[in-house]
Formats: structure tokens, sequence, C-alpha cells
């Protein structure tokens, strides 16, 4: 079975820019969501310490917006039941998303 990555990326002022990669496997494709979200958290780190840097030196720094990432694992195919990363929707559970700022937590979509 295969699975695929989408990725939109929100950057304020901007057009959102998205592309998809295709994976063999679940594993392979959480570990390069991670990367994807890793990444988002490390640009608006360093943004936020240009940031600092410039108000400490005397220039007035314009607030701009962190960049925001989604990024989604899902099967491509036949029906998945994805036991060992997603409750089965077939028991009534509701859909969950994870984004960066609740990599170990879900939320419900509503």
């Amino acid at each position: 079975m295969e699975f695929v990555l989408i990725v939109t990326w929100f950057v304020y002022g901007s057009t959102p820019s998205h592309y998809q990669v295709d994976f063999r496997s679940m594993d392979a494709c959480e570990t390069a969501r991670a990367a994807i979200l890793n990444d988002a958290n490390r640009l608006n780190a360093e943004l936020d310490q240009k940031i600092r840097e410039l108000t400490r030196g005397g220039i007035g720094a314009t607030y701009r917006q962190p960049k925001q990432v989604s990024a989604i694992c899902s099967p491509l195919g036949e029906k998945w039941n994805g036991a060992s990363h997603e409750p089965d929707r077939s028991a009534g559970q509701p859909p969950t998303v994870k984004g960066a700022a609740d990599d170990d937590q879900n939320r419900e979509v509503k």
C-alpha cells in the first residue's frame, strides 16, 4: 500500500504553496511529516531571533506573522484501517488533525 504526504505552507501576504509526495510505508511518511513540522518550528524560531536582535540593536522591527504548515499523511488506494496510527473510523470515532503546535496531541475536527 502507498501513502501520500500532503503539505501546505501558509506565509502571511503570500499565496499558500502546496505539494505532495508518495511513500511506500506510513512510517516513512510520518518521518518526513515530522521533518516538515520541525522545519516550520526552526524557521519560526530563526524569525523570532532576528526580530529580537533587530529590536535590541535599536532598529524598529516590524512584526511578521510566523509561517504555518499543514502536513498530513494519508493512505492511497484501498481502505486502510490504520490500526497502528489512527483509530478505526468504522468504530464511530471522530477524525483527528495534528499540526506543528500540537504534534504530540490530537484535536478533534469540528
